[in-house]
């Protein structure tokens, strides 16, 4: 998307803030990783957690669209296309959507498998994988046996990293469990106050903290097993905490001074740090923290389509 936006004019600074942090959204828009892992170390349900991202994803989408047009609202030097004659426009759409049809289906055959509970979020898996590589082969000629390979090695890899990795924080959530990590977290946060705003609070600036200095997947599986028994003693529904996580892990990866996602966002988008710094305070103050607030004090936000589709 970078080399489009400064072809068109985009300050690269802003450019690439913005991109750092829309990249997050692949926290909250499911099917994220991310969330089967919380909702299996969790004991939560997956689809529960899916879609009780699903709302605050958008308005985070919203909210970092409206900053970026504020911040380049009297930008001159961005180059805006002529706009074309509907019917021209209509044929390109319907072309373009053409050439997608085969790759729309993917997620289709995902979601509309896993909500319609034909399938489970492992056998939909299988079945997008199955129908992706004649796809990729035959229709876009994107695969051959090289990349193929180098796709099953890879992919081999991740998950054998990531079994590892669980089988690690299974015997660690066992520590965690016999040693009482959880009731001494509890005790501490009522030790500072039993008013729940204000312990929200300070749940939300710990994991802010947990995202600005590990990965997402390492601090997800690292105080998941510490912070449900805690949270759920205090009154929190844990998939109403899957969408606090997320939007606080994102946030942690772009808030100074560790803000990993910025400083690789920098390197991908060849823009000084400095130049996305001013920025991405913006985006944080005008769509992240927004969107933090709104779904911490409005559990309803994230609750309401797992209510709905009756996970909770």
């Amino acid at each position: 998307m970078l080399p489009r936006t400064y072809a068109a004019g985009y300050p690269k600074g802003v450019s690439s803030a913005l991109i750092s942090s829309a990249s997050l959204l692949g926290l909250l828009i499911p099917p994220s990783i991310n969330m089967i892992l919380y909702a299996f170390v969790g004991g939560q349900s997956v689809l529960a957690c899916f879609l009780a991202t699903i709302i605050p994803g958008i308005i985070l989408m919203i909210l970092l669209s409206g900053t970026n047009i504020f911040l380049l609202r009297n930008n001159a030097d961005i180059v805006v296309r002529p706009k074309a004659e509907m019917k021209v426009y209509m044929r390109h759409a319907g072309v373009t959507l053409k050439k997608a049809i085969p790759a729309i289906i993917s997620p289709v055959i995902i979601l509309g498998g896993i909500y319609s509970g034909i399938m489970t979020p492992t056998e939909a898996a299988a079945v997008a994988v199955i129908y992706s590589i004649p796809v990729g082969w035959i229709i876009y000629k994107g695969i051959n046996v090289q990349t193929m390979k180098e796709c099953f090695v890879y992919a081999g890899t991740t998950a054998g990293a990531v079994l590892i990795m669980l089988f690690s924080v299974m015997i660690l959530s066992g520590l965690y469990v016999m040693e009482d990590v959880p009731g001494m977290i509890l005790d501490t946060l009522l030790s500072i106050s039993d008013n729940k705003v204000v312990l929200v609070i300070f749940i939300n600036v710990f994991l802010i903290l947990i995202g600005m200095i590990m990965d997402d997947t390492s601090a997800i599986l690292l105080t998941t097993p510490i912070m449900v028994p805690a949270i759920t003693a205090l009154g929190i529904n844990p998939v109403h905490y899957a969408a606090l996580m997320a939007i606080n892990l994102g946030l942690g990866c772009v808030t100074p001074p560790c803000a990993p996602f910025l400083y690789f966002g920098s390197r991908v988008g060849g823009a000084p740090v400095s130049e996305m710094l001013k920025p991405t305070l913006w985006f944080i103050l005008c769509a992240w923290l927004p969107t933090l607030i709104i779904v911490t004090y409005i559990p309803g936000i994230s609750l309401f389509l797992p209510s709905l589709f009756g996970y909770i």
